[in-house]
């Protein structure tokens, strides 16, 4: 029966020496059980912690005839491993304990759990503290568990009542007092919160006045409920709204005296106007901070998810294991959607902005699709689906307008297709609408066999962080914003979204939109007519300009991967010296660097290679759409986004006829 167990057997006399070994041992350590019989710890040189516990443990259970259980870390062929462990004591006929039994449990998926669930938790409570809103998380009978850095400052900010409102007070007693939130305020609240535990609302929200001895304040409790466990918590949050509330009451004031604004004489009016010039200005500046603020949080974002990314895809190359593989492949996953989600934010801010300008060239529709396809293609295939393409013959060849906005949607719908589809297939198809003058009609149309969705879940959707309703989030997961952007980069090619589907059949998804035809032939695409279809820039030499050492390393190895030599230069001063002395194919050029900027280092270059002798292709992780102009203008070819993605990055440096 030992032999066949999965956890590990060991029976010693009472000198400590290995009577018998289970086979399974030999997994863990790659030794035979013969190995052991007949030796002591000390023998076997086991680490002396590890050898301390078992001692100690076993001369325990010798000493009373008592089992002990104890958990223990020991090195094995794959790794360290954690186990749980049972010492027994064995009885002789006299009843004296003659051997002991050790029987290990290995618990290392446990521990592997529990500490992701520690640093969840921990994660989870610094961005409760980073918050500005005071909150609070009480239990069902209204006692304050925890609370976030803002509630402890307020609370010492006021200390007359700093030891009624925190940790292991009943906030409802203290809101029926009234003694926090004022008289009928409190009492509100407090009912409120009753409201919430006991389902009757969803979310409880109060605007309330909260003015100490030397100013006026105003603030919002916001109520709302969770389960934890079986157990019903309450999230309680107050948001300080003195400026919107003095805002307000200015605005009526204003209101209130319509009259006698209309009456201010006309330097009053002057002196509005200066304001209003003010404001203007203020609200130009707050676009201007709006826009430094993204392309600052891009970057940071931006900088170390081209680590995370780049790394995960070079060890995915490396490592065959299947254990360690799989969580390779769950990371970059993760840091995939991490990524989709930031570049999903990104763009939505920058429509609602009126920043989001849409490109101008000719491009081949078919190579937009395909593309498109291709890019999501081993999604499809993991799933057993197929996907195929479709193009009405009908459709002009080449187009002229935005490909990397038009392929965005197309994208965004596949990604849904396959993510909500189990079996079956997904079609991408390309339907000519008519043409008027030198612009065509077309429509996109992705059709899936999927989940289906009701007409009224159909009502929800193209809204902001909306899906067709709250189960979907939690199966599929999502933002909800994919499908928004969609919709605006339609509008913004005079055009519209829609969808046509039928709960438990499938969905369609399309875009119309209108886009002029292509001006002229289709642009020559390139590498080498020679080079493998798995190695197109081989024979090529570049140079990559980047100051970041672990983006250094992850782009140089996509470069490699596609085939390509690689020189690195730290700098821009670094980059012009060595296009000076060396012939490349191509510069990649980071535009944010030490000692010379990617875009002070290409006009440099320009003075003595021009674009079709030299391809520049610049690099940031900032959002703006600025950099793209600044790039051009400086006298690069083109521009790509952190993180480099690798069919991205080889599809834009396959457009250009590049010199071994």
């Amino acid at each position: 029966l030992a032999n066949n167990l999965p956890d590990i057997v060991i029976r010693f006399d009472r000198g400590g020496r290995y009577l018998y070994v289970s086979p399974v041992i030999e997994q863990l350590t790659g030794r035979p059980p013969a190995f052991y019989l007949g030796k002591t710890q000390a023998e076997l040189k086991v680490a002396n912690d590890l050898q301390a516990l078992f001692d100690a443990t076993l001369k325990s259970v010798l000493a009373d005839g008592t089992q002990r259980r104890s958990e223990f870390e020991a090195a094995g062929v794959s790794g360290s491993r954690w186990f749980d462990a049972v010492l027994a004591p064995e009885l002789d006929r006299r009843g004296e304990v003659d051997t002991v039994l050790l029987i290990a449990r290995d618990i290392t998926e446990r521990k592997l759990a529990e500490a992701a669930v520690r640093e969840s938790g921990l994660l989870a409570r610094h961005t409760v503290d980073a918050l500005s809103a005071q909150v609070a998380i009480l239990d069902q009978h209204g006692r304050i568990l925890d609370v976030n850095r803002a509630w402890r400052e307020f609370a010492a900010d006021n200390a007359a009542v700093a030891s009624r409102v925190l940790e292991g007070v009943n906030y409802l007693a203290v809101c029926e007092r009234a003694d926090v939130v004022g008289h009928a305020e409190g009492r509100a609240v407090a009912e409120g919160i009753r409201k919430v535990l006991r389902g009757e609302l969803a979310e409880f929200a109060l605007e309330y006045p909260c003015h100490s001895p030397t100013e006026q304040r105003w603030f919002t409790a916001r109520v709302t409920r969770f389960l934890a466990g079986d157990a019903p918590r309450i999230v309680i949050a107050h948001e300080n709204i003195t400026n919107r509330k003095l805002a307000e009451e200015r605005m009526a004031h204003y209101r209130d005296h319509l009259e006698e604004q209309v009456a201010l004489r006309t330097d009053e009016l002057a002196r509005a106007n200066v304001a209003l010039i003010g404001a203007r200005d203020a609200a130009d500046s707050a676009n201007r901070a709006k826009s430094d603020f993204l392309a600052h949080m891009s970057h940071e974002i931006r900088t170390p998810m081209s680590a995370i990314i780049g790394l995960a895809r070079m060890l995915r190359a490396e490592i065959a294991e299947p254990a360690p593989l799989g969580h390779l492949t769950m990371l970059q996953g993760a840091a995939d959607h991490l990524l989709r989600i930031v570049n999903d934010v990104l763009d939505l801010s920058k429509i609602e902005a009126g920043q989001m300008e849409l490109e101008e060239a000719d491009f081949s529709l078919r190579q937009v699709l395909t593309h498109a396809a291709d890019m999501l293609q081993h999604r499809a295939s993991e799933k057993g689906l197929d996907l195929a393409v479709e193009i009405d013959p009908q459709l002009p060849a080449m187009l002229h307008g935005d490909a990397l906005r038009l392929e965005q949607i197309v994208l965004n719908f596949l990604g849904n297709a396959i993510k909500f589809t189990q079996t079956g297939g997904i079609r991408l198809r390309a339907l000519a609408l008519g043409t008027e003058g030198a612009t065509a009609t077309l429509r996109l149309e992705v059709r899936d066999s999927g989940i289906g969705i009701t007409p009224e879940q159909q009502q929800r959707l193209f809204q902001t962080f909306s899906q067709a309703d709250d189960s979907i989030a939690r199966r599929f997961g999502g933002s909800g914003l994919g499908l928004v952007i969609a919709r605006r980069l339609a509008g913004l090619m005079g055009g519209e979204v829609g969808v046509n589907s039928e709960a438990g059949v499938g969905s369609t998804f399309w875009a119309r939109v209108s886009l002029r035809r292509a001006r002229g032939g289709p642009r020559a695409v390139a590498i080498l007519a020679s080079a493998p279809a798995d190695k197109p820039l081989l024979g090529m030499r570049a140079l990559l300009v980047e100051d970041d050492p672990v983006n250094q390393l992850v782009t140089a190895e996509a470069l490699r991967t596609l085939g390509a030599d690689v020189d690195l230069a730290d700098n821009g001063a670094d980059a012009v010296q060595r296009v000076h002395a060396t012939r490349y194919s191509f510069v990649l050029m980071d535009l944010h660097m030490p000692v010379l900027d990617g875009i002070a280092a290409t006009r440099l270059i320009r003075k003595y290679h021009d674009r079709d002798a030299l391809p520049i292709i610049g690099m940031t992780a900032t959002a703006l759409e600025e950099d793209r102009g600044r790039c051009l203008e400086a006298g690069m070819n083109t521009h790509v986004g952190k993180p480099v993605d690798l069919a991205q990055l080889r599809a834009t440096l396959g457009s250009y006829r590049l010199k071994s």
